[in-house]
């Protein structure tokens, strides 16, 4: 495994831990505040990656422009260099991308755990893995058309490392991988835009729950103080009369 891919991998994880830990892995998480929180950093960060993938996807068609202008990645160590910082750049991103979905799936099912009347948690969990599964299989007719199988590729992990070794192997059409790449990214952008917009809409769907369950205790609460309240009840009647 490269150190590129190592990093994006890290990367990966520090998303996952920093926004969907498991509940069972410190507190117990029943803390309408605390999921607020969570899902406030997953639309951040997402939401830099948005900008971040789409800045990337423009740099990928300059660089592919350059190298068809130049006629040979192989004849300028420079753009090679280049093309290879990129796709490690790209390992990286797509990376966290598949770790925000993940740890949104999670934090959707801790939601689903601890508030059971709301209903959506398990839609919105299944929602975000299948659009891991989508990308990751356009990410691989990607790489088709570069010259790998699908068999190749089973991760976006090793989707990033497929586009590594293309670069690197002597003889193969670098400016086919960089246009690869170029289409990853792109899938990148659409999936971190996809999953902005789901959180968005599972928050504001668990913010009318969580309100309409806040509105539902204090109307409850004020029925109890009511009944107990002096005077409320009346007292029973002397005993003989």
């Amino acid at each position: 495994m490269t150190k590129a891919i190592r990093f994006g991998l890290s990367l990966t994880m520090a998303a996952v831990v920093i926004v969907g830990q498991p509940a069972s892995a410190q507190f117990a998480v029943y803390d309408a505040a605390a999921f607020t929180q969570r899902q406030a950093q997953n639309l951040q960060v997402v939401t830099q990656l948005v900008n971040q993938l789409t800045s990337l996807e423009n740099q990928l068609k300059a660089l592919k422009a350059q190298a068809q202008t130049l006629g040979s990645l192989g004849a300028n160590p420079n753009v090679l260099v280049a093309a290879q910082q990129q796709v490690a750049n790209l390992n990286q991103l797509m990376n966290t991308v598949t770790g925000v979905n993940y740890a949104s799936a999670n934090l959707a099912t801790q939601f689903g755990k601890a508030f059971p009347g709301f209903t959506q948690s398990s839609s919105y969990a299944a929602q975000h893995q299948q659009q891991v599964a989508a990308t990751l299989a356009q990410e691989q007719q990607a790489l088709i058309a570069a010259g790998y199988t699908a068999s190749d590729v089973t991760t976006s992990a090793a989707t990033a490392s497929s586009l590594e070794n293309i670069l690197n192997t002597p003889g193969i059409n670098t400016v086919s991988a960089i246009q690869a790449a170029s289409k990853i990214a792109l899938l990148g952008v659409t999936e971190a835009q996809k999953t902005r917009q789901l959180l968005a809409t599972e928050q504001s769907a668990q913010s009318t729950y969580l309100a309409h369950r806040t509105s539902d205790q204090e109307a409850s609460d004020a029925a109890a103080r009511n009944f107990f309240a002096p005077g409320s009840v009346p007292s029973p009647a002397p005993a003989g009369t």
